[in-house]
């Protein structure tokens, strides 16, 4: 494939270029661990796309629209990893997510860093034209900003998402910010020593893949469990792809220090336990769970995991703790920022129109339960059905 072969479509001094590989995009397409002058967040890295393509993707039969927006010379302006999905009968352009990504943006090189409306507008129009037709673009959980630099797809944003993102901003020394920095570190402290009543408590991040695996094994067991008590099925079970990706992803991606997994322990026996990706200075913390008995719960072992995690990305020299997308109330208490998330729902079709009438009524049903418990119940349960039907 040729990538600098100026296209004759597009109306903008740009070229686009769609693709189903990422091999073809392997000289501008950074991996977690490269070195760019480039903003993005983990989930758009093309070791990450790479693993998410061979289970959630290939498994639940997505078809990958890897795009490339290359200038007059073949730089790379923006890259966007899209996808389509068959729902309902009608063709929807997406986000590569599948609900492992919380955060779905472009990677923005610096000549696209500060591209306005009108621009974007034109970029839009561009790409439908290079891309296969589809009924509804549904991009959801775009940041308005990509790391530090602001989101260009922002300007298609249609409405709010439903929740939003949070960052903790790890301290230099945290010995002599930790008083001030979490919400309450004498009951974290108590908790701790009535941890350390019943046996030896340690803290440890996985040193060895076999290590990370066996972390990821119990955490896998714990969240399994959550999620039948919550959901009423295990999404490693009945979610194709879902388990095989955060496998894959350890076994891909943990040799390059990519991939995170910790375990709070008493005793040896595993208690609490988190997965998450290190990319530059920012950790993200995507997985985490804790053993549900009644017993454990006035030990707060989830709590306690998420501080030992933190104090240790302050003392490898990470700057920035995320929490991911989300608004439950821990996470708003630890966060120092709060990232709004966006989200562009744009019909092409009737088909796609009908869609967008659906989605608005069910979102209306939600509002008229704010703050409720049921709302928070029905939500996880039609999540839930939703994957289930499109298994």
């Amino acid at each position: 494939m040729v990538l600098r072969k100026q296209d004759t479509l597009c109306k903008g001094d740009w070229s686009i270029h769609v693709h189903n590989d990422l091999s073809a995009f392997s000289g501008y397409w950074p991996a977690a661990t490269s070195v760019t002058p480039a903003r993005r967040y983990v989930f758009q890295c093309a070791d990450v796309l790479d693993v998410w393509l061979r289970t959630i993707g290939r498994r639940r039969k997505f078809s990958p629209q890897l795009v490339a927006v290359l200038d007059s010379g073949g730089s790379p302006l923006l890259l966007l990893p899209l996808c389509l999905e068959q729902r309902h009968g009608s063709t929807v352009l997406k986000f590569i997510d599948g609900d492992v990504s919380d955060y779905n943006a472009p990677i923005v090189f610096p000549a696209a860093r500060d591209w306005d409306a009108a621009k974007v507008e034109v970029l839009w129009e561009d790409l439908k034209k290079r891309l296969p037709a589809f009924d509804l673009a549904l991009l959801e959980k775009m940041p308005t900003v990509v790391e530090d630099w602001p989101n260009p797809m922002r300007f298609l944003s249609t409405g709010a998402y439903s929740e939003n993102g949070h960052w903790m901003t790890l301290p230099a020394d945290w010995d002599a910010a930790e008083k001030s920095i979490l919400p309450d570190p004498s009951g974290s402290r108590r908790r701790t020593r009535k941890l350390a009543a019943l046996g030896e408590v340690s803290f440890s991040v996985a040193r060895t893949e076999e290590e990370a695996q066996a972390y990821l094994k119990a955490l896998m067991e714990m969240k399994g469990a959550q999620f039948r008590r919550t959901l009423g099925y295990d999404r490693f079970v009945h979610e194709i792809g879902y388990a095989h990706y955060y496998v894959q992803a350890t076994q891909s991606m943990f040799r390059n220090g990519s991939v995170n997994v910790s375990a709070l322990a008493v005793n040896a026996t595993i208690v609490a336990a988190n997965w998450g990706y290190v990319v530059g200075e920012r950790f993200y913390g995507l997985m985490s769970s804790y053993r549900g008995d009644p017993e454990w719960k006035p030990y707060a072992p989830g709590r306690l995991l998420n501080e030992f995690q933190m104090k240790w990305g302050s003392r490898q020299g990470l700057k920035t703790f995320d929490l991911g997308v989300g608004d439950e109330p821990y996470k708003v208490r630890y966060a120092h920022v709060h990232v709004p998330l966006r989200e562009a729902c744009l019909p092409m079709t009737v088909k796609g129109l009908m869609l967008v009438l659906a989605r608005s009524a069910k979102n209306q049903a939600a509002a008229s339960l704010e703050g409720t418990q049921l709302k928070e119940s029905l939500k996880e349960a039609v999540r839930g059905a939703r994957v289930l039907l499109h298994r």
